[in-house]
């Protein structure tokens, strides 16, 4: 769902940035209606339904651990799975009521579309099922007679999903096994430090969004995971009390979308183990924990209190506003993101490779360069940093320099068992690149025999590419020209046949079957 949406963007706004950005804020803008939703019918017997509600919807609306999710296109993720997940959980409740039974089937729909957005939305069942069995009482609501079967097929999608992702998209998708790595090598006892301070990072980011930053990769470990086990201790405490299940229920439901972040920490799947992003799904239950907490403890506030604690709430929403505005206009300018996010974390490769490769596009090449270099000495995957210090080499013309950083690259990138998914494509590039610079050394060679050398090499270098990332077709016809060029014709035969075979129809098809044919009438010589 989450590539249907953006071949629709693509669609409707071909490759213009701002129009992926706006369907991003209007899906963020969509779940802020469905927030103030879920919250009017929740707490429909809730004096102050209508002021929670708003207010709810409002700081999920300018929370600053919002913005990456919705500036980011790439964060839609989160947004979408979201959109999904809580359009699923008005339809399940609307749809417990006997004479709207038909609004189950959508409900079970817009689950499975979360689930086909992002795994985070596989706790959506969990936690319908855990209001349905614990706190359903609590919100006044009477025990459902028809959704039970919606309920049933909502818990069995969970074991379905587990199932394909772990067997049938196992050749593409290694996040399981990652996960699995991920836990065999930090140990126990470290992953389940690790696991703490993931919950008490994204508690405290809430409470305290700054500063932010997309490329988090140290934090303070012990400290977090203190306060993360103090989070769930408080929150097993309060399903003791009763007055106070509503609220429970909604720190459940935050948990449980922390979860899957608290997972990623200890594994290799994510580029930074701890994103703002993660945060998103949990923000709707956590905005609606706080305002429900705010408004029972200005109910217990007498005189001077109780009118400086409303100007305490509107002071922190406007703070909050104006960090997501300042934000959101910093994500518009690329230098000044990455600028900002090496500053924050410097000893983090890919916040410098990030930094780097924005300086080489605005034409600082040798700050890139500097960058780049300094950044050598860093810990972790140098697949990327090597790329495009062979792209900065390659524009210069420097070609001897720039081969050995690719070729450097290519080991770095065959190395890194995290390339599961983005692997295949990383490596077609680094291997086009390659065959990029052969051929301009052939170009600028006189000697005919050296200038096909180079040209062979480059048409290696493309099947290798296409080997690793099929889906560009286009390189079966490079290849084909440049085994014509060498004169391998039978080669070159194969080649335009495949090209044939496999692109749609226009002028690069008609000039292939052109000399496809050129090359079955012509007459061998005696």
């Amino acid at each position: 769902f989450l590539a249907l949406s953006f071949l629709i963007d693509q669609r409707l706004h071909g490759d213009t940035v701002f129009g992926f950005r706006l369907t991003n804020i209007l899906i963020h803008s969509g779940n802020v209606l469905l927030v103030y939703i879920v919250v009017r019918i929740l707490l429909h017997h809730l004096l102050r339904k209508n002021e929670t509600a708003f207010f709810s919807a409002l700081l999920f609306a300018v929370h600053p651990a919002a913005v990456e999710s919705v500036a980011w296109i790439s964060g839609r993720t989160d947004a979408l799975a979201t959109f999904w997940s809580l359009s699923g959980i008005i339809f399940y409740l609307l749809g417990r009521q006997p004479q709207r039974w038909y609004l189950l089937p959508l409900s079970l729909f817009c689950m499975v579309a979360a689930v086909l957005t992002k795994e985070v939305a596989l706790f959506v069942p969990v936690i319908v099922a855990l209001w349905e069995i614990f706190y359903y009482r609590s919100f006044d609501f009477e025990k459902a007679k028809y959704a039970q079967v919606v309920f049933a097929l909502l818990i069995a999608m969970i074991p379905l999903y587990i199932y394909v992702r772990s067997s049938g998209l196992a050749a593409g998708d290694m996040g399981i096994e990652l996960i699995k790595s991920g836990f065999m090598d930090q140990g126990v006892l470290s992953s389940g430090i690790l696991f703490f301070a993931s919950i008490g990072f994204y508690s405290k980011k809430f409470i305290f969004p700054f500063p932010l930053n997309i490329a988090i990769v140290n934090i303070n470990i012990t400290l977090y995971a203190f306060v993360g086990f103090l989070s769930l201790v408080i929150a097993a405490g309060l399903a003791f009390l009763k007055d106070l299940r509503q609220r429970h229920f909604f720190l459940v439901w935050s948990l449980l979308g922390i979860l899957p972040a608290a997972l990623i920490s200890f594994t290799t799947i994510a580029w930074t183990p701890w994103a703002e992003r993660y945060l998103y799904f949990s923000l709707v239950p956590l905005s609606i924990f706080i305002v429900i907490c705010f408004f029972g403890l200005l109910e217990l506030q007498r005189g001077y209190f109780k009118r400086i604690l409303p100007v305490i709430g509107l002071s922190i929403l406007i703070v909050f506003s104006i960090s997501t505005v300042h934000r959101s206009f910093l994500w518009n300018d690329d230098l000044r993101l990455w600028g900002d996010s090496y500053r924050k974390s410097p000893d983090f490769i890919y916040a410098a490779v990030g930094y780097a490769t924005v300086l080489a596009k605005r034409g600082e090449i040798k700050e890139a360069e500097k960058t780049l270099n300094k950044a050598r000495e860093l810990l972790g995957a140098k697949h990327t940093l090597f790329f495009h210090l062979g792209q900065i080499n390659s524009t210069r013309g420097d070609n001897v320099l720039a081969k050995k950083y690719y070729r450097l690259a290519l080991q770095e990138a065959q190395a890194d068992k995290k390339l599961v998914l983005m692997g295949p494509r990383l490596k077609s590039s680094i291997l086009m690149s390659l065959a990029a610079v052969n051929l301009h050394e052939g170009d600028r060679s006189s000697n005919q025999i050296v200038k096909r050398q180079y040209y062979r090499e480059a048409a290696v270098d493309f099947i290798k590419a296409y080997h690793e990332d099929s889906s560009n077709a286009f390189l079966l016809y490079r290849i084909a020209k440049l085994y014509l060029i060498t004169g391998s014709k039978d080669e070159a035969a194969t080649y335009f046949e495949n090209f044939i075979e496999k692109w749609g129809e226009d002028h690069y098809k008609q000039a292939a079957r052109r000399m496809l044919e050129n090359k079955k009438n012509r007459k061998p010589k005696v």
